[in-house]
């Protein structure tokens, strides 16, 4: 969202329409525009990009709890696109002056809940 909140939606198809379920909000981190978001493949990660020249990494739970887990730092622009490899152990951003910067996830401590760890 523009406001820098994150918002998980649940869309299913009834009738050939689309209802949205809200699911969850994920904590308010920023204060400036999201401008990319990308799950890992197995759904147990979620990056997020923004205007503010950050990622910010969400481990998502069993019950689709949201933790901040840790803060991607080093762009010189706002994020414009986000991949994941197969594993899920290594993210690639890319910001608007096509800067591309790559994190290995397996350099995060066991996330306890605790602060987001500054990568």
């Amino acid at each position: 969202l523009r406001s820098g909140e994150v918002v998980v939606v649940e869309a299913k198809e009834v009738e050939a329409k689309f209802e949205l379920r809200l699911r969850c909000r994920v904590s308010h981190v920023r204060k400036r525009e999201i401008s990319e978001i990308k799950y890992s493949k197995d759904g147990c990660w979620l990056a997020v990009g923004s205007k503010e020249n950050l990622v910010d990494i969400y481990q998502v739970g069993e019950a689709h709890e949201y933790a901040h887990a840790a803060v991607c730092k080093g762009h010189s622009g706002a994020v414009a696109h986000i991949d994941w490899d197969e594993s899920g152990q290594f993210l690639q951003s890319v910001d608007t002056s096509y800067e591309p910067l790559f994190w290995k996830l397996s350099a995060l401590p066991e996330y306890s809940g605790g602060k987001a760890t500054e990568l």
